[in-house]
């Protein structure tokens, strides 16, 4: 990276913050646990009376330390939210004595009063998590482990999509809030910033977080000045597992199939092997340069044929444990938890891919695929976790991700490609076969120091590489001979083609905050805050395409064409287009924001912020050394924040949100690489310009009681300069980015609901109870695209792109527990009305993904004490997904000029269904 000075002098910025203080002497040593599971309690208040008051919180294995105590009489009092307090009188104590002991909470069926909860990354229960959302002033919504769980989200991606006014779209990675996509959103992985692994997105893939490393997901779609500043939809925070309770460990593993692979022999590209490491070594331009126009034998080590795949069954594999050493006289906790996992998927479908001209008349695209998938992960986590109970916790996270996908596609049909041989009537076989590997390390510490109840002081830093790689996709077009049943490779430039793509990124982060508190008492919130982020990021991106010729037209068999035969016996006769693509990105974003909360006597509570980012962004490109350019990008973001929350009751509770944010174009989406796609192509442009975001949020929170809410909150958004992906006449499959409008418009109400519809169990031991959950949402959005076709004719505006007006989640949970034994079922149903895939210029109509519906079943038995059972079966209904465009028609007028009338005929572009996965699992704990 450029920036290696700047780098060094964080670190050491940081590393200076981070050296402990002297150890003072203890008076009182405890540790708070849950009655019924004995779960250390983070966040309890312990507060001591008497010769000197004193209060501290619990720390992430429950335990806290009181120091410095005069000799007296005191009576402490152990206060946390959802459980009845405890209070131990007349303890005396002397300057040199040390008290110890524990105490055993019991959870109260409703929560209690306000309170601050410190220890929020370290719980995993759905009340917990009800009651974080509870006491936030900003509007939060967190989604526990145990909630993951229950629905059978594999990882974070999967439950995500289940909050209110969130979509995922099928075919496109990460998820849609309010209508609004990857590049309106930002992920976190415990509030440090991470790479994506793919060029085309700004985001790292939600599924990389599975749900074996998450302790808990907040869903940010309010914003204040301490919350990122390039966002709009939400800001997605995973908080990665750490030690709970003294440790142990566990072992998992299940099997399943899909429906759809159950029977069929897989094509899966060569090159990649059961661990998902790829062959992908680029061939060398030198080789390159001296066999060009002789058979380059031995320059690419992967063969052109498919391998067959017989038994595709998919399976993981995991491991996790800790545990917890206490050091010294005093016993100071050192915490170890970590987690290794595998898994193999695979997937088989059939989808139809068809493209027309504006009248869907004229179809130059009607194929029909056949495509097999492979995906193969590994994943590593680590936490090492010290405390000084009460003062000093210092964490250091670890994650390491190595994520391969791979696919063939063989579609047969017509294509635009075939139009210009002796093919053009019966068309032929494209064959795609992609590989895409991707490797993610990420190196997090974390310092926080709490001299005093009124003061905290959190530095911090975060050191990230990715590397995502497509190694040698392979391109084939192959004709259809029906006079021998037989397919014939095509000879021309841009037929047959090996491409590479690589991309490295380096991020750095770096933190520091300090929040003082203008009281002692822990259930008023007023503090201020202030603190400094920044973000350096370098991004290397280079491809090459490899086109060749063929020598000879041999007959290939239909089914399994031997390419490589053909190949090795016939040869090469030229290659061409081998020049390589790249761009450099240097990025740098500075921040400082100071922000206040009071808490009124009246129940109102403000937070008011200002947020100030310095962006500075360069970017250079070569495009096969035919266009090359420098895009420089420099901006200054002024960002002010205000949230109030207004408990109108205990149980009711109003909160008001208003920001202003901003939207960065991407790296890739201001280079102009084209990247080709099975069914779409894109490409970036150099002139996309920032959004600026502006966002109102009121919400009403209605707490029934225990694990129940009802929730309606209703959003405005004003999007200066959008950008979206446009189809453009270049071809019915080309598209690009643009600011496709002045400004957007969203709006929208999102009802949410959590009810126990009946609870029979009737003892602390027993549970035997039916849960219902859903949540609801209506999305509107507009944008005026001034040269779109619905406008140009119809004085209409488009949607956003990803934009589903409806969305609908329920659950319906039933638990039974009894001593050690417990079962857990549940349906997990999802509906997505139609939304906009890409919006249609000139004069083509908008791309439509057509509105689906699914259904999960999901199960668990805990049999003992240490063995588990689960049983998911996913996608229970299998909808058939489809993108569809209706046709324009135009009329000629009394000038003999065309007129726009109206729209035709749906053309369907593509669908495919996904099938049935079932599985099985078990754990065993230790």
């Amino acid at each position: 990276m450029r920036k290696t000075a700047r780098n060094l002098t964080a670190a050491s910025l940081m590393a200076s913050a981070i050296a402990l203080p002297a150890l003072a002497h203890e008076n009182v040593r405890g540790v708070v646990v849950d009655k019924a599971t004995n779960e250390p309690l983070i966040g309890a208040v312990i507060r001591v009376a008497g010769t000197q008051d004193q209060v501290v919180l619990t720390d992430s294995i429950g335990g806290f330390k009181l120091e410095n105590l005069p000799t007296g009489a005191y009576t402490i009092s152990i206060n946390y939210l959802g459980y009845l307090p405890e209070v131990i009188d007349s303890i005396r104590l002397s300057a040199d004595s040390l008290f110890t002991f524990s105490v055993k909470l019991e959870a109260r069926d409703i929560s209690l009063d306000h309170a601050t909860v410190v220890g929020r990354r370290d719980k995993e229960s759905e009340n917990v998590a009800l009651t974080v959302q509870r006491n936030s002033v900003v509007a939060v919504q967190q989604v526990s482990a145990s909630e993951m769980s229950r629905k059978g989200a594999s990882d974070a991606e999967a439950v995500v999509s289940k909050v209110a006014g969130i979509s995922k779209q099928d075919g496109v990675k990460n998820v849609f809030v309010r209508g609004l996509g990857d590049r309106y959103n930002v992920t976190t992985l415990n509030e440090f910033s991470v790479p994506s692994e793919d060029p085309e997105y700004k985001n790292i893939s939600l599924d990389f977080f599975e749900s074996d490393i998450i302790q808990s997901l907040d869903v940010n779609k309010v914003f204040n000045a301490s919350t990122e500043g390039d966002v709009a939809g939400a800001r997605i925070n995973v908080n990665s597992k750490e030690l709970s309770g003294k440790g142990g460990l566990a072992i998992g593993l299940s099997g399943g199939f899909n429906t759809q692979t159950a029977g069929h022999t897989l094509l899966l590209p060569d090159g990649m092997n059961a661990f998902g490491g790829a062959r992908g070594s680029w061939p060398s331009a030198e080789g390159l340069d001296a066999l060009y126009s002789e058979q380059p034998i031995g320059l690419f080590r992967n063969r052109l044929n498919p391998r067959r795949h017989h038994v595709p069954v998919n399976q993981s594999y995991g491991i996790s444990g800790g545990h917890r050493f206490l050091l010294g006289e005093r016993e100071l906790p050192l915490s170890l938890f970590a987690v290794l996992g595998h898994s193999t998927d695979f997937n088989y479908s059939t989808e139809a891919i068809r493209d027309a001209g504006t009248n869907n008349r004229n179809i130059y695209r009607d194929q029909t695929g056949k495509k097999s998938e492979q995906s193969v992960r590994q994943l590593g986590m680590a936490n090492v976790t010290f405390s000084i109970p009460g003062t000093h916790k210092l964490a250091y996270n670890f994650l390491t991700v190595h994520d391969s996908r791979a696919s063939v596609g063989n579609y047969m049909g017509q294509n635009s490609k075939f139009g210009e041989t002796s093919y053009a009537d019966e068309g032929g076989l494209y064959q795609r076969q992609q590989v895409n590997e991707n490797f993610l390390l990420v190196n997090q510490l974390d310092y926080n120091w709490t001299p005093s109840v009124r003061h905290k002081l959190n530095v911090g830093a975060a050191y990230n590489t990715m590397e995502g790689d497509e190694p040698d996709r392979r391109d084939l077009y192959m004709g259809l001979d029906t006079d021998n049943n037989a397919l014939v490779p095509l000879v021309g430039e841009g037929y047959n083609n090996r491409s590479y793509t690589e991309l490295k990124e380096k991020d750095l982060n770096v933190r520091a905050g300090y929040t003082f508190r203008l009281t002692d008492d822990l259930e008023n919130p007023s503090n201020l805050r202030v603190g400094y982020k920044a973000r350096l990021v370098s991004d290397d991106f280079r491809a090459a395409d490899y086109g060749f010729y063929s020598s000879g037209r041999p007959q290939l068999d239909v089914d399994y064409p031997d390419f490589d035969g053909h190949v090795n016996s016939e040869g090469i006769r030229t290659f061409v287009n081998y020049l390589p693509s790249s761009y450099t990105v240097d990025k740098d974003i500075h921040t400082g924001y100071v922000e206040a909360t009071y808490g009124f006597p009246t129940g109102l509570t403000a937070n008011l912020g200002v947020r100030y980012d310095h962006v500075d962004m360069a970017v250079d490109y070569d495009i096969q050394q035919r266009l090359r350019g420098h895009n420089d990008f420099k901006k200054h973001f002024v960002l002010p924040s205000l949230n109030l929350r207004y408990d109108l009751t205990d149980r009711h509770a109003l909160r008001l949100g208003l920001s202003r944010t901003y939207t960065l174009p991407q790296a890739k989406e201001i280079s102009p690489y084209q990247y080709i796609g099975a069914a779409f192509n894109s490409v970036g442009n150099p002139d996309l310009k920032p959004s600026d975001n502006y966002n109102a949020d009121l919400k009403w929170d209605w707490y029934m009681g225990e694990g129940e809410i009802v929730t309606v909150n209703g959003f405005y958004k004003y999007i200066k300069d959008p950008i979206s992906r446009i189809q453009t006449t270049g071809g019915g499959t080309y598209m690009r980015y643009e600011n496709v409008s002045n400004h957007a418009t969203v709006a929208g109400v999102e009802l949410d609901v959590r009810k126990k519809l009946f609870d029979l169990g009737g003892k602390a031991e027993s549970v035997h109870s039916l849960t219902a959950g859903v949540n609801a949402s209506y999305i509107y959005t507009s944008v005026r695209v001034p040269n779109s076709t619905s406008l140009t004719y119809e004085n209409k505006g488009s949607q956003l792109e990803g934009a589903a007006p409806w969305l609908v989640n329920a659950d319906l949970t039933y638990q039974w527990t009894r001593g050690e034994r417990q079962v857990t079922t549940a349906l997990v149903f999802n509906y997505f009305s139609d939304r906009l895939y890409s919006i249609g210029m000139e004069d083509y109509q908008d791309v439509m993904e057509e509105g689906v519906a699914t259904l999960d079943f999901v199960a668990s038995a805990k049999l003992t004490k240490r063995l588990s059972l689960s049983f998911k079966a996913k996608n229970l209904l299998n909808p058939t997904h489809k993108l569809t465009r209706r046709a324009t028609i135009k009329e000629r007028d009394d000038e003999g000029n065309y007129q726009y009338v109206g729209k035709g005929d749906k053309l369907v572009m593509n669908s495919y269904r996904n099938a049935i996965d079932l599985s099985l699992g078990l754990s065993l704990k230790f």
